[in-house]
């Protein structure tokens, strides 16, 4: 009899496992379309600059993100491209891009009177590893505006960086 238990209760943990993994690979379904999703589903637009094909914008549709190729380019070929610096002001004076303006990614609500008047206005935002320039960028999405490019982190910036807090 004891035997029996053994088996059973082996057999009932093997087959909980096995339901367990196939829910665990199975991809999620969304509760108000049905549609499937994946974990390589972009949660930013793969727009390119420029392209206004898609007319009705939600915040991820209007960020996107660059590459620090692209970044040093469009800042080269267009001073009116603000760069804005999301970290601390201590990471700021540490090392930071030429040109970049320090505004920490919490306070750019309570600042937006320091940001363009012009929602169009080009904005590239960056931080240390790109967490703090997502959240930035829905923010500024937020606020309205419309050209936001996410760099990421500084870290992956293989360009010349600036030390002080100028």
């Amino acid at each position: 009899m004891k035997k029996s238990n053994l088996l059973f209760g082996i057999i009932f943990i093997l087959a909980f496992t096995l339901v367990a993994l196939s829910a665990c690979s199975a991809p999620a379904t969304s509760p108000t379309t049905g549609s499937t999703t994946s974990p390589s589903t972009p949660i930013a637009s793969s727009t390119q600059p420029g392209d206004t094909s898609n007319t009705t914008q939600q915040p991820a549709d209007i960020i996107q993100l660059i590459s620090p190729a692209d970044a040093k380019a469009m800042l080269e070929s267009n001073p009116d491209v603000l760069l804005l610096d999301v970290r601390t002001p201590e990471e700021y004076a540490a090392g930071h891009i030429a040109g970049s303006v320090l505004l920490p990614y919490d306070q750019i609500e309570g600042r937006a009177g320091e940001l363009p008047a012009d929602k169009a206005a080009p904005i590239i935002v960056y931080c240390r590893t790109g967490r703090r320039s997502a959240i930035a960028a829905e923010v500024l999405a937020g606020l309205g505006y419309s050209k936001i490019y996410d760099l990421g982190g500084i870290q992956d910036w293989p360009y010349d960086i600036v030390k002080g807090e100028k």
